[in-house]
């Protein structure tokens, strides 16, 4: 089969037709462990900015997702959004590791106050 630009955005189907349904399979799995910290994280966070931070960016990674694969497959008109950290694309790969820099900063940052949180617990119930 010949895909009009394998390395960008019709990337997918290159991999499903390397790898098979099980290769599809395993894809999908490997961006579910990348989503997966960061929406507990928000689900966990008290701090309402870092929610809103970290939903947003799960949102941003999952609609990329789901337009390129919808649009891949012919269930929606493709829109040229790349799947990111796999399309190659200069500006959609910085703007993918910028995103998953904040959430990480974000998941260290509500990680702490509860870790402090926990050691000011210990302190006054010592005292």
């Amino acid at each position: 089969m010949n895909f009009p630009n394998p390395s960008n955005d019709f990337i997918l189907p290159v991999i499903v037709e390397e790898l098979g349904t099980a290769g599809f399979i395993g894809f999908i799995l490997v961006y579910g462990l990348l989503m997966y910290p960061i929406i507990a994280g928000s689900l966990r966070s008290r701090d309402t900015f870092s929610r809103i931070v970290l939903l947003g960016i799960s949102v941003y990674f999952i609609m990329h997702f789901i337009l390129n694969v919808g649009g891949v497959s012919g269930l929606i008109p493709l829109t040229g959004v790349p799947i990111l950290l796999i399309s190659s694309g200069g500006s959609s790969l910085v703007a993918a590791l910028a995103s998953l820099g904040i959430a990480q900063n974000e998941l260290e940052r509500s990680n702490g106050n509860q870790d402090e949180d926990n050691r000011r617990k210990v302190q006054t119930d010592a005292a």
